[in-house]
């Protein structure tokens, strides 16, 4: 991974499974310089996340093999990010969940 990059590594010649997501991992690369290119300079209360990577998969689902069995069931091949989120339901009860983010789908998932 190369200086800058913010955990996006896109090299020419990758073996990514469409043309599609590498435009989209491309895309969200240049949205992150832009903002970031806002704040150089003028981030004074927390400074040190400047330079944080993204690195997409927060929870290692990538990993898991009951998640990866479950998302290959529905045709999906990477998983793009995976956080913990807390959901507010119709009775305005807060309820943590997991969101997981495909190139095919969007999962909420309970924890």
């Amino acid at each position: 991974m190369t200086e800058g990059n913010y955990g996006l590594d896109i090299k020419e010649g990758d073996d990514m499974t469409t043309t599609t997501t590498r435009n989209s991992l491309r895309i969200a690369k240049d949205q992150i310089e832009k903002a970031l290119e806002k704040f150089v300079g003028k981030k004074e209360r927390r400074a040190s996340s400047d330079g944080k990577v993204f690195c997409g998969d927060y929870l290692g689902l990538s990993a898991n093999k009951l998640v990866q069995e479950k998302i290959v069931k529905s045709g999906d091949t990477q998983i793009l990010f995976a956080d913990y989120v807390i959901k507010v339901n119709r009775r305005n009860k807060m309820q943590k969940r997991v969101l997981l983010i495909t190139d095919q789908a969007v999962y909420n998932m309970d924890p």
